[in-house]
């Protein structure tokens, strides 16, 4: 499908999906395209070397993580008024708060 929308002469701003779809093989190819890509990952992903994604001290402007078999991407961490906590990750360079997508809409919108 991402083959698909390039030849098509599609460039989007950014590939927004959902954990389900967060596997290397998907950000990869992603990334091959030129696109930036942001999605969200469970709370017990490894990374930075062995260690869960909720293990870690995540800052409010993100913080710059190491997905293995991937490279250096941010993550931000999002806490909903129900104690939800969201995990969004992008490869865009110097990512901002901001421009994240939450529960489906970009938090300027």
């Amino acid at each position: 499908m991402l083959a698909l929308a390039k030849k098509r002469g599609i460039i989007p701003e950014a590939v927004v999906m959902d954990a389900w779809y967060s596997s290397l093989d998907n950000l990869k190819s992603i990334r091959s395209h030129g696109w930036v890509w942001v999605t969200t990952l469970r709370k017990n992903r490894i990374v930075n070397h062995n260690k869960q994604l909720n293990k870690l001290d995540i800052s409010e402007e993100g913080t710059p993580i190491h997905l293995r078999g991937y490279g250096w991407v941010t993550v931000f961490k999002f806490t909903a008024k129900n104690g939800r906590i969201d995990y969004r990750v992008t490869n865009k360079d110097n990512p901002t708060r901001q421009r994240q997508i939450y529960h489906g809409c970009p938090l300027v919108c």
